[in-house]
């Protein structure tokens, strides 16, 4: 078939809408197929955490890099206690049972533990890190209510 037969096909395909046709079937949304499966939940509608929560507590997932502990003793010291499955408070150096603590795999390796913090501490904390922020951004001149005796810094250009 020669190059011109064919450019006449498609131009007459063209007027009678068979390629618009074609290329809408194409681009149409593929129907899925209703299966259903016993038990079946999407991960998107499974609960992300599935320890039991207490009100008054703030709860997180804290990952032990390398496995080392010392992201978990620091953690430690600034209140946050380890957790069983259950929600309740645990001590790490007496857990016996490898399952007594409440831990997820987080991928390459790494646990990551569930631990709490009473809110009062939680909440103590971030404010004291969202003011240390504002005197930041104060020094920077992103807020202009940062006290004059907290505005330090200095700029020097040398145009050597």
């Amino acid at each position: 078939m020669s190059e011109e037969n064919t450019n006449k096909d498609l131009n007459n395909n063209v007027k009678s809408g068979m390629v618009e046709a074609t290329v809408k079937a194409k681009l149409a949304p593929k129907k899925r197929r209703n299966r259903v499966r016993d038990g079946r939940v999407p991960l998107h509608k499974q609960k992300k955490v599935e320890i039991e929560q207490e009100p008054g507590f703030v709860y997180r997932v804290v990952v032990d890099y390398g496995s080392s502990g010392e992201r978990l003793r620091k953690f430690a010291k600034a209140g946050w206690i380890h957790i069983n499955k259950y929600g309740k408070t645990v001590d790490a150096a007496q857990a016996s049972q490898e399952g007594a603590l409440a831990t997820v795999s987080v991928g390459g390796g790494d646990i990551g533990y569930y631990m709490r913090i009473p809110e009062q501490y939680y909440v103590e904390d971030q404010e004291d890190k969202q003011s240390r922020n504002d005197i930041l951004m104060g020094q920077i001149g992103l807020l202009k209510s940062v006290p004059k005796d907290q505005q330090r810094g200095t700029v020097k250009i040398d145009y050597t």
